[in-house]
């Protein structure tokens, strides 16, 4: 659903005050853990966490916002069933990992899945917006990036001081941007100023303090391409929503939706990645 409530706050604030207010709203809703969770253990890995906040909060929230300018809210979220296949060629290439072939083709079948959804998407045609895609890849990429730190440099510190201490820093940043631009005036003055913000106060509650939180839990009891993997499954999510929202849901969508769902089979089918 993020996909949409971001489509939602674009009604009546530019991409990067979305971002700002979603990192804000996500550092309010975590603040009262703060006492608690960050700890001299936790501080010690100030950096991992900052670049984690880096590219997979501030980075990629901003490019995908911008990216919806040009690309419906189920496009965005299919090319983001492209982490998996970023982490593994990023896992390969940077840490060396080694991995089986028949999880390369689970990745690639994944990909052939959400390719063939975006060929089939009738909301937006896509040849005009190769720019916008180029954005949502490149968050993609942001994610999968993102997968690796936790799971390489911050498999011992705690999922949820991780969270607090990525959004401490990042809502920080944010809350100070957004406060020199014109989002008072915009949330007083405008038509959607308030209901847009709502949106975008839920996205970065749900969609980011308590995703964020959940996701780290996930990757430190798998694996990283593993854990990216759940991103396959957000095409088939953000296609319901986009149904009920008034999209045409066709025989095709469910063909591509049991592709993605092999590969995903394929994929997570023993170990991903081994030392």
């Amino acid at each position: 659903a993020s996909f949409i409530l971001m489509k939602r706050g674009l009604e009546a604030y530019t991409s990067s005050q979305v971002l700002a207010i979603r990192a804000l709203s996500g550092f309010i809703v975590l603040s009262p853990l703060i006492k608690k969770y960050i700890t001299k253990h936790v501080l010690a890995h100030w950096k991992p966490i900052f670049f984690m906040g880096l590219f997979g909060i501030l980075l990629p929230g901003y490019l995908f916002v911008e990216s919806l300018k040009g690309i419906n809210s189920a496009t965005g979220s299919i090319v983001n069933a492209m982490v998996p296949v970023f982490t593994l060629v990023f896992a390969v290439l940077l840490f060396r990992e080694k991995t089986k072939l028949i999880n390369v083709m689970g990745v690639l079948l994944g990909f052939v899945g959400t390719a063939s959804l975006i060929m089939i998407n009738k909301t937006g045609p896509i040849g005009g917006s190769n720019y916008y895609l180029f954005l949502a890849l490149l968050a993609s990429g942001c994610n999968a990036a993102t997968v690796l730190i936790i799971r390489y440099y911050l498999g011992s510190v705690n999922s949820i001081a991780v969270a607090v201490v990525a959004l401490c820093i990042t809502g920080t940043i944010a809350g100070c941007y957004l406060f020199t631009t014109d989002f008072l005036h915009v949330l007083l003055h405008t038509p959607k100023g308030i209901t847009s913000c709502a949106y975008v106060f839920v996205l970065g509650a749900l969609g980011t303090a308590l995703a964020i939180i959940l996701f780290n839990a996930l990757i430190k009891i798998t694996d990283a391409v593993f854990a990216a993997s759940v991103t396959y499954v957000v095409p088939v999510v953000a296609i319901v929503l986009g149904v009920l929202d008034g999209e045409v849901l066709l025989f095709e969508h469910f063909t591509a939706m049991l592709v993605i769902l092999v590969g995903v089979y394929l994929v997570n089918y023993k170990s991903v990645i081994t030392p």
